[in-house]
């Protein structure tokens, strides 16, 4: 027995310059709008063939990029995402410190933790960014240092935390 169903497709078709900032290829989550579940993943410079609806995505840069897309019939659905800039954070102490996104609204969200590592390296998409960080022997908050600053697409920002 053959069913046939009618099954309107369309393509999405995902760029970004630079990923090779990132390690490589970045994932990306794709959900069915207002859904939880990942239907499916696929990598920023992939073309792949979905249902014609509406899309959840989540980019898998630092910081995520979270969009919405719609899918129509027979059509592709083009993404390009901004290259990203390169964060070099270079300390001469231990420590402990956390890397926050300043949105357009003055608020600030959670990127991640850095290692306290004498060096780290990342790729990170542009924007305006706060690194707030305090030495392991620091006796206080009132040693703790924040260091605001932006990041652009294709460059590479240098920050030198205590002297370094």
């Amino acid at each position: 027995n053959v069913i046939n169903f009618k099954t309107p497709q369309g393509h999405l078709q995902m760029s970004q310059r630079n990923y090779s900032e990132y390690g490589g290829p970045v994932a990306v989550l794709v959900r069915r709008a207002g859904k939880p579940a990942v239907i499916h993943t696929q990598t920023i410079t992939g073309r792949e063939t979905y249902l014609a609806g509406e899309y959840d995505l989540e980019i898998l840069t630092l910081p995520r990029i979270r969009r919405k897309v719609e899918i129509l019939p027979d059509q592709t659905t083009t993404l390009n995402i901004a290259a990203p800039g390169v964060l070099n954070i270079n300390t001469n102490v231990t420590g402990h410190g956390s890397l926050y996104v300043i949105n357009n609204d003055q608020t600030q969200r959670w990127v991640l933790n850095i290692s306290g590592k004498p060096r780290e390296t990342m790729g990170i998409q542009p924007g305006q960014y706060k690194l707030v960080f305090r030495a392991e022997n620091a006796l206080g908050s009132k040693f703790t240092k924040i260091y605001t600053f932006e990041i652009k697409s294709g460059t590479t920002k240098t920050l030198n935390l205590f002297g370094k």
